[in-house]
């Protein structure tokens, strides 16, 4: 009986060692077969594998927006086009309001100062550099003269 026993535990940690020798050489082998058959695969080009160049560079995103960085005059046209909107919103406002201004004839004039600002600044020729200094302050006096008399007209209406 006790030869069984001592053969029974010999089985077993044969049995065992075995498992755990085998599991530890099983893992580094499996990484280094990956790594050849990549290699082989880059090496021979084969169709189905992928290229080196596709590993190194990452795929961009081509439905990605790229956000330049706008110019001067961009930002510029930008601005002012929003202030000549403000100035339209006031204009829509003055004459939308429930009292009669006495100064329709001004609110008239400003709104068509405006709407030539804006046919203006539509139909400046972005290449004419030497123009640029010029058309931006007259641009900037038009818009805040309308501004500034829009102002007016509500505050004194409102007294």
């Amino acid at each position: 009986m006790k030869i069984k026993t001592n053969l029974i535990r010999l089985i077993i940690i044969v049995s065992l060692t075995t498992i755990v020798a085998s599991c530890e050489s099983h893992g580094q082998k499996t990484g280094a077969a990956f790594e050849a058959v990549k290699e082989k695969r880059l090496i021979t080009n084969d169709s189905d594998s992928v290229n080196k160049a596709m590993i190194q560079e990452p795929i961009k995103n081509k439905d990605e927006k790229q956000n330049p960085i706008p110019d001067d005059r961009t930002v510029y046209m930008l601005e002012t086009e929003k202030r000549i909107r403000s100035n339209k919103n006031k204009i829509n406002e003055i004459k939308n309001h429930p009292i009669a201004y006495t100064n329709s004839r001004k609110v008239n004039s400003l709104e068509n100062d405006n709407n030539n600002l804006i046919i203006k600044l539509d139909e400046y020729n972005k290449d004419e550099k030497l123009k640029w200094e010029l058309f931006k302050a007259d641009m900037n006096q038009h818009v805040n003269e309308i501004s500034i008399e829009l102002k007016e007209i509500k505050i004194n209406n409102r007294k």
